[in-house]
């Protein structure tokens, strides 16, 4: 993917972009004609409150054909995904705490699509993560 990075204040960083490589021809299977995806994330070093971090991001995939003869399309769909961090010293040792979610809204949508059969979209899945650096 190409990803132009766009500085838009001191905290925030926003990024975008389109893959290169469209096929001239037919795509294959389940290959969209297009897809974007946009995402953002604040500094921690500059955010409001000291040491917390802030992202979002939003995916789009384009319409895909089901099969190589075009014989009929799935439609497109988007998803957004977002998180919070926030990082502390406990007796010396940095930590991070991590809340991330992924397809926030819920979408529910074809995904793929081949060998005459089709895949879902996954639901709303959130993840919690604790690291430390010892």
């Amino acid at each position: 993917l190409n990803r132009p990075t766009l500085r838009v204040l001191r905290c925030l960083v926003a990024c975008c972009g389109k893959p290169y490589g469209s096929c001239p021809r037919k795509r294959p299977n389940s290959y969209p004609s297009t897809r974007l995806s946009v995402s953002t994330n604040s500094r921690q070093s500059h955010t409001p409150v000291k040491d917390l971090g802030l992202s979002i991001g939003g995916y789009y995939i384009g319409r895909r054909p089901v099969n190589n003869s075009d014989q009929n399309y799935i439609g497109g769909y988007t998803t957004i995904s977002g998180g919070i961090s926030y990082h502390y010293k406990l007796d010396g040792v940095p930590y991070t705490v991590r809340v991330t979610g992924d397809n926030l809204s819920n979408k529910n949508a074809w995904a793929a699509a081949g060998s005459s059969l089709l895949g879902v979209t996954a639901p709303r899945l959130i993840k919690f993560s604790l690291s430390g650096s010892f």
